[in-house]
């Protein structure tokens, strides 16, 4: 069950938005646009699994009693 919550966890980094910001240094059209889109999933992905990581941890008996 460990390596499952792992997996659930993943890692979150912030190489995407990184990323997005090559159209934005080159200046392609609607870079912008590309850079708000990768944002926007790469923070609602943050705050899912952030606000899921407890309910998960019980569900797979991996939290640890404080």
């Amino acid at each position: 069950m460990q390596k499952l919550f792992i997996a659930w966890v993943g890692l979150c980094s912030s190489v995407p938005i990184v990323l997005a910001t090559f159209p934005l240094a080159l200046a392609m059209p609607q870079a912008g646009e590309i850079f708000t889109v990768v944002t926007f999933i790469v923070v609602t992905s943050v705050l899912v699994q952030g606000f899921s990581l407890a309910p998960v941890a019980r569900w797979l008996n991996v939290g640890v009693e404080v």
